[in-house]
């Protein structure tokens, strides 16, 4: 994104009271953005399994430098599992994201629990991983909850 269209697109949700949401790629990418931008005018939603590729810009880390450089503007996650090499879309559980770790790592942040699962698959397939995904996820925060 050019920096010209990039101001355009904020004037644009400005004026309509739209609240505009990067989701995360590369790290630089992300941080020149929102320098560009006050925490007021765009937020980020992090895309958990993007944080878990090459596409993060970094080769470890990339879930705690993206949690602890914009906490204060992530406003949604993607949840989806990946084996750390392509953005594979699998049901969480189903790669190598290490989903305890994920939600430590949110909740040290403050950062809310609020997004959208983010998976391949056809149609007849989505119920199924849904649920599988529903399922998965809520036995890692039930297991949080429980545990002091």
């Amino acid at each position: 994104i050019d920096e010209s269209y990039f101001y355009e697109v904020l004037k644009f949700a400005e004026a309509h009271n739209v609240t505009l949401a990067l989701e995360n790629g590369f790290f630089s990418s992300l941080q020149r953005f929102c320098a560009l931008a006050g925490p007021e005018r765009l937020k980020v939603c992090l895309d958990v399994g993007h944080a878990n590729t090459p596409q993060a810009g970094m080769e470890t880390g990339a879930l705690e430098a993206f949690a602890g450089e914009f906490a204060e503007r992530i406003i949604h996650l993607h949840l989806h599992d990946n084996h750390g090499k392509i953005d594979e879309h699998l049901v969480p559980g189903e790669g190598t994201i290490d989903w305890r770790r994920v939600f430590r790592i949110l909740g040290d942040a403050g950062i809310p629990f609020s997004g959208a699962l983010e998976l391949r698959g056809n149609i007849r397939d989505a119920r199924e991983a849904y649920y599988k995904a529903k399922e998965y996820l809520e036995s890692i925060i039930s297991r949080k909850r429980t545990v002091k």
